[in-house]
């Protein structure tokens, strides 16, 4: 018994947390996305990628410092023939006597400093000729110095450049996040769009076949004919593909935004509710002027020409000269014959030189380049005009979109009046017996019908309030 009661307590425990789910508002949804979203990350990735390269570039200003060691021992057996056979010029000198018979006093002074300078040459024979085993060990410690002093401006230049590419780096990086907040309020409202769409389909195929059932009652009693029936039953028919239909597009938006959040949780719910935006009165130049002055692509488009400014700047620097500083120290020890290095083996040097390299002729190449780089600039300030047009075109294509969205929700709240009056005489003449009930259920879903589309149009005011938002470079 007692065992019963602790699964019962488990149970009860556990249930409710097997079946909670977590509900999500536009806010979350929002925080998710920028969390989560592999296009922000990859965004982010590329923007900490050219902080890199900036530290990089910077770097080639300070002085290049290089430390190299070596330690080499080295051990060879040479062949026979390779060593040779002398006889030690010591041994041919040594002698008791000279050729003309009984040494004297003076011939032994003579024979005594010719085995001197013997030995000395025996000496210099020794290093020059191999012997057959040799044993060598050697070491250098060397630390050099590198540090550039003139480019002709390409080095300054190419971190100004480095510069402006990270600054438009973090640009790009606000235009995917501004993307990525736009298309995650776009799909929450449509999650709660379908699952109005999908309530409002039972709804009908439930009057459908109350309707048919009616329809199948009269034709029984022979009120109404077999076509009124088959109609009837091919209503039904319809409405159920357009249900499955509508259960499956809401489905696959439901894993396409869960994707899109960066979660895989199947039991998120989404909460929200359709309300209007507040929508400044915004006059059109206003909305142009605004557009051009915060545009992150117009400053995209600056910085480009500035940058093909600086290079046109570089490919001049390509006439001048170079200048470079180098400076080495080394200290090194060998020795032959054997593998032990002693302190008289160790010996250092050093030096320090200047270089200069200017261009004289390098085949037209140059001037090539510089002319390919004015075009280039060329290029970016055509762009940079182009850009500033295609914003103009961009705003008031999304103010008149916001304006014709703003007349179409309210068309569609007078209808939501219209349906509302519409079910209201329909219970009235329901009540007095005037009208069958399935005119009173058909009034209902033509409310639904109504409210959904204000629904359809109240989306539609907000994303078009989004887009102008975003085109006029307004920080959603």
């Amino acid at each position: 018994m007692k065992k019963i009661s602790v699964l019962l307590i488990l149970t009860f425990c556990i249930v409710p947390i097997l079946v909670h789910s977590e509900t999500l508002h536009l806010s979350d949804c929002v925080e998710l996305a920028l969390k989560n979203n592999r296009e922000l990350q990859r965004a982010r990735a590329e923007v900490e990628k050219m902080n890199q390269e900036y530290n990089n570039v910077r770097g080639s200003l300070l002085p290049q410092i290089t430390l190299s060691a070596g330690y080499q021992l080295s051990q060879s057996h040479l062949p026979n023939s390779a060593v040779g056979d002398i006889t030690p010029l010591s041994d041919m000198i040594y002698g008791s006597s000279d050729l003309y018979g009984n040494p004297t006093a003076n011939d032994s002074l003579e024979i005594e400093n010719d085995q001197i300078i013997a030995g000395y040459f025996d000496g210099v024979v020794d290093e020059i000729l191999p012997t057959k085993l040799q044993k060598e060990a050697s070491a250098v410690v060397k630390i050099k110095l590198d540090q550039v002093i003139f480019l002709g401006g390409k080095l300054i230049n190419g971190i100004r450049i480095a510069v402006k590419v990270k600054t438009m780096q973090q640009k790009n990086y606000f235009l995917v996040q501004q993307d990525v907040i736009y298309n995650t309020k776009d799909m929450f409202y449509q999650v709660l769009l379908l699952e109005q769409v999908v309530d409002i389909q039972h709804e009908a195929l439930d009057l459908a076949q109350q309707y048919k059932k009616q329809v199948n009652d009269m034709f029984d009693q022979g009120l109404v004919s077999e076509y009124d029936l088959l109609r009837a039953q091919l209503q039904i028919v319809q409405l159920k593909q357009e249900i499955l239909e509508a259960e499956n597009n809401y489905v696959l938006l439901l894993q396409s935004f869960r994707n899109h959040l960066g979660i895989e949780e199947n039991d998120v719910e989404f909460s929200g509710e359709f309300e209007s935006p507040e929508i400044s009165e915004l006059s059109l130049s206003h909305a142009i002027a605004v557009g051009k002055r915060d545009r992150i692509e117009l400053d995209l488009a600056s910085i480009n020409v500035e940058i093909s400014e600086v290079a046109l700047t570089i490919q001049k620097g390509s006439f001048l000269p170079s200048i470079a500083l180098s400076s080495e120290y080394q200290k090194y020890a060998g020795t032959s014959g054997g593998y032990k290095l002693n302190y008289d083996d160790v010996g250092d040097s050093y030096q320090v030189g200047i270089g200069l390299s200017l261009p004289l002729f390098t085949g037209l190449s140059n001037s090539a380049k510089t002319a390919k780089a004015r075009q280039s600039l060329k290029q970016a300030k055509l762009s940079y005009l182009e850009i500033e047009d295609a914003i103009e075109l961009d705003v008031e294509n999304s103010y008149r979109t916001l304006n014709n969205a703003k007349q179409k929700m309210e068309s569609q709240q007078s209808n939501v009046q219209l349906a509302e009056k519409g079910l209201t005489i329909a219970r009235a003449r329901y009540e007095n017996q005037i009208a069958v009930q399935l005119e009173v259920l058909d009034a209902q879903v033509q409310l639904k019908s109504a409210r959904l589309n204000h629904l359809y149009a109240m989306y539609e005011v907000i994303m078009a309030s989004e887009q102008l938002k975003k085109t006029i470079g307004i920080q959603l």
